[in-house]
């Protein structure tokens, strides 16, 4: 039974596609493990197999340790990201043992609520090989050896049965178990483990067992939603191709968050880069960097314009500035002036050329919006060295989804 707790409180997270079960007809915890008081924090580090670039190390959605945190009735496996760029703050993965549920969890940067779904917790069907005779101690704790195949390579995963319940990664093993070194595979990084450093018994607030911050759906019903978001940017998308690049885009004269004017009819003879979105939309706020990266492009160039158009409030807008700087001339209240856009979903890129014609309308949060909009923006510049035909700056949709 663990009686034993110290004081000092970790953070991050081990996170995981767990198998963690529980109940009176399957024994997957101890007589003890359901008598425990108190919670288990246990600090793991990545270890990569192969060298990891500063470039790499550099991306804001590298981590390079996790932390699993439980007690007698759930477990959470926390990931946080800590760098500004960052869509989420923290993934969870969150078992409830009583109700057998394992949620999925996201909460995300300049927004006020999270989301997810949740599963039943499942059989192990993963095949795990015992080596005898290779037993080590990993963070203090004696640990029996598995063989594994991961990604088709062999690895070895090693577990410890001395917190009495089994959490094992859906490999099938041979008691009640906990792994403490789990082999893993990451298509950006290759193999990697993760292995236990540190292990504290200590007493958390029941606030970080709270799940009132989401919105929780089961995960049909969230993966249909999913579903229904992205065919509605399909038909968003495919409307502007076919019905407004090319067309004339609308003027307006408005105010920015720093009181300055802005006269659209002055653009003219400029290309205009236009930025449609909203502080409760995570596309939107991820994005900001990578348009900030596409301003230091072309600063300089006296013909390129820059403007946001946010349906939020100044205050709101000012606080989000003053931490991550969107270098875009900001309008706030703008629904007025976005409808004028015939914009439905956010974020949206506009860009539009000297001649005050749409030449590029992206709808939605691209990982490339960088280069997309660069294109346009250097054929709007440039329109007698680059090939002008218009269709090459329509966005085109993945998969069946073909441009008419």
């Amino acid at each position: 039974m663990l009686l034993h707790y110290q004081r000092n409180f970790l953070l991050g997270v081990f996170l995981l596609s767990p198998l963690l079960l529980f109940g009176q007809k399957k024994k997957y915890c101890t007589k003890d493990f359901k008598k425990m008081e108190g919670d288990v924090i246990i600090k793991y580090k990545m270890i990569f197999e192969d060298d990891i670039s500063e470039i790499s190390k550099k991306d804001p959605h590298f981590v390079d340790e996790r932390i699993i945190y439980f007690n007698s009735s759930t477990l959470v496996s926390k990931l946080s990201y800590t760098d500004v760029r960052a869509q989420y703050m923290e993934r969870l993965t969150y078992m409830d043992f009583l109700s057998e549920k394992t949620y999925y969890l996201n909460s995300y940067r300049n927004k006020n609520k999270g989301d997810g779904f949740y599963v039943r917790f499942n059989d192990p069907y993963k095949k795990a090989v015992r080596v005898e005779g290779n037993e080590k101690y990993i963070a203090g704790y004696e640990c029996k050896k598995y063989e594994v195949i991961v990604h088709g390579e062999k690895k070895y995963m090693y577990t410890t049965e001395a917190f009495g319940l089994k959490y094992t990664q859906n490999y099938i093993t041979e008691g009640i178990e906990f792994c403490m070194e789990l082999p893993r595979y990451s298509k950006k990084y290759g193999h990697y483990r993760l292995v236990a450093d540190e292990v504290t018994f200590t007493t958390l607030s029941k606030t970080v067992y709270d799940l009132d911050f989401y919105d929780i759906l089961p995960k049909e019903e969230y993966m249909i939603e999913r579903k229904s978001i992205k065919n509605k940017s399909l038909i968003v998308q495919n409307h502007a191709n076919e019905k407004i690049i090319g067309s004339k885009a609308p003027t307006f004269k408005s105010t920015t968050i720093d009181h300055t004017t802005v006269n659209s009819k002055s653009y003219n003879g400029k290309v205009v880069v236009y930025n449609f979105w909203s502080l409760k939309n995570k596309g939107s706020v991820q994005e900001v960097m990578k348009l900030n990266e596409l301003y230091e492009k072309y600063k300089n160039n006296p013909n390129v314009v820059f403007l946001s158009l946010a349906l939020d409030k100044e205050v709101a807008l000012q606080e989000f500035n003053n931490l991550y700087n969107f270098k875009y001339q900001i309008v706030d209240n703008a629904g007025e002036y976005i409808n004028k856009f015939k914009v439905s979903l956010y974020p949206t890129n506009v860009v539009v050329d000297k001649n005050g014609n749409y030449i590029n309308y992206t709808v939605g949060y691209k990982k490339d919006i960088v280069d997309r909009l660069s294109s346009s923006i250097e054929l709007a510049l440039h329109p007698e060295s680059v090939n002008n035909d218009i269709t090459n700056h329509k966005v085109k949709p993945k998969g069946n989804q073909l441009l008419k």
